[in-house]
């Protein structure tokens, strides 16, 4: 039954996420090869290992129960401050 497509293929047409952009980040190490962007409360767009080789779109958590769903982009609320005094990183 293997005839080289994947299970429900072809799929939806693939999207990237909103440009509108919270902030930009990376490792610590200057040895990191992993960068990031944060939207609407989540990690997005994660490039590997390039900065111009984005390889996940969405990154959030996602919580459901017996009669509920909850998407972290949606159903939370979010804000972006400055880490520390210095605005050297952001706090989520």
């Amino acid at each position: 039954m293997d005839n080289g497509e994947a299970f429900g293929s072809p799929g939806i047409e693939p999207r990237w996420t909103s440009s509108s952009k919270d902030g930009v980040g990376t490792a610590i190490s200057s040895h990191s090869r992993i960068w990031f962007t944060l939207s609407h409360g989540i990690v997005n767009e994660v490039y590997f290992p390039r900065i111009d080789t984005a390889d996940l779109r969405d990154h959030q958590f996602l919580v459901a129960g017996d009669d509920f769903f909850a998407e972290e982009r949606r159903d939370t609320i979010h804000r972006i401050r400055p880490y520390k005094l210095r605005g050297t990183g952001l706090c989520c």
